[in-house]
């Protein structure tokens, strides 16, 4: 029997994971702006910041397709007013809103027990 050989290839890169992301959560949403119903300039949003949260990055429960207004321009959209947006996804997306908030108390959780352990 003879050896089985992989090619070696390389790993995606950050970006190329990050259009893959972009475009899984674009397709799950209907390629459409999911508070108003736009389907020009689809953009995928993190619910949970790629920064304080990398290991959530690429998880598709952390993302939601929104048009430009409701991404960043318009008055209620998710980083100009995130109390709109927050109590807009526990009304309409439960599931998403109840995820996000479980992994915000997790790390809260987590950054407190350090804070206390901390010498």
């Amino acid at each position: 029997m003879g050896l089985f050989f992989m090619p070696r290839t390389k790993k995606p890169s950050k970006r190329k994971l990050l259009e893959l992301w972009s475009k899984s959560v674009r397709n799950r949403d209907g390629n459409k702006c999911v508070i108003c119903g736009k389907t020009d300039h689809i953009q995928a949003h993190h619910l949970l910041q790629k920064k304080r949260f990398p290991e959530y990055q690429f998880c598709i429960e952390n993302g939601i397709s929104l048009c430009p207004t409701h991404h960043n321009f318009g008055h209620f959209s998710a980083h100009m007013n995130a109390i709109f947006f927050s109590e807009w996804l526990r009304l309409h997306r439960r599931k998403q809103f109840r995820w996000t908030l479980s992994k915000m108390v997790e790390w809260k959780k987590n950054r407190l027990h350090k804070d206390i352990t901390m010498p």
